[in-house]
């Protein structure tokens, strides 16, 4: 299965192939922002994603140490 990030890139490239088919320059601009705000929210989600394993990672119980 693709990551979140994976599909928000896809649904930046369908909007940047569907922007190249319009004529009207509204549209263009349009789908081109929204490929924008996809590429911001994968790339938000792979940051999201690392600092939640850094998290995890130091939130680890460690065994206690005998005295």
């Amino acid at each position: 299965m693709a990551s979140k990030a994976d599909e928000y890139r896809h649904r930046a490239r369908q909007c940047l192939e569907l922007a190249g088919r319009f004529r009207d320059a509204e549209a263009r601009v349009t789908l081109s922002h929204m490929a924008r705000v996809w590429l911001r929210l994968a790339d938000f989600n792979e940051d999201a994603g690392k600092m939640g394993a850094t998290f995890q990672q130091q939130q680890q119980i460690q065994p206690k140490k005998d005295r």
